[in-house]
């Protein structure tokens, strides 16, 4: 009996890793792979423990490679990629600790590049149209009115005209 429970422990962490090595992992991406998965409590516990001495499921770890990864291909505001780690499961201290041993870049300079490379797009639209276009596209990812502002109007001058 206890060398059927080894096998399908053994079975169960085989597939638990190949997800887990894909890339870094919540502990609720994990949980819900479980539950997903209909694997028996006892056996997701002793392969979770495995995981996690393995040093494969740490939050603090998934959040930091989660905001590289958004500062460095989608570019958000602080806000929207503070609500997708709580969306993950990331609890609030473990992100306003990464947010701040990361050093967030200044929001309005990675506004700034967004409203530059995105630009061009709407170079046939009237100001008033572009400027309507932009504030949407920052405030979708997550900006706040004043980084916005900042963004679209550098220094009195009109960044879309």
């Amino acid at each position: 009996m206890a060398k059927r429970n080894d096998s399908d422990e053994e079975k169960v962490y085989n597939k638990i890793l190949r997800f887990a090595t894909l890339r870094p992992r919540s502990e609720k991406e994990i949980n819900v792979w479980f539950k997903r998965k209909k694997i028996p409590t006892k056996l997701h516990e002793r392969v979770f423990n495995r995981l996690k001495n393995l040093g494969l499921v740490d939050d603090k770890a998934f959040a930091s490679w989660w905001i590289e990864q958004r500062l460095t291909f989608r570019p958000k505001g602080r806000r929207a990629i503070f609500f997708e780690l709580r969306q993950k499961g990331v609890s609030e201290d473990i992100i306003e600790d990464v947010l701040g041993t990361i050093g967030f870049p200044q929001e309005v300079e990675l506004a700034r590049d967004l409203v530059a490379k995105k630009l061009p797009r709407f170079k046939d639209f009237p100001v008033e149209e572009k400027k309507k276009k932009l504030v949407g596209l920052l405030v979708r990812r997550g900006f706040s009115w004043e980084t916005i502002r900042k963004a679209v109007d550098v220094s009195g001058e009109d960044v879309v005209e």
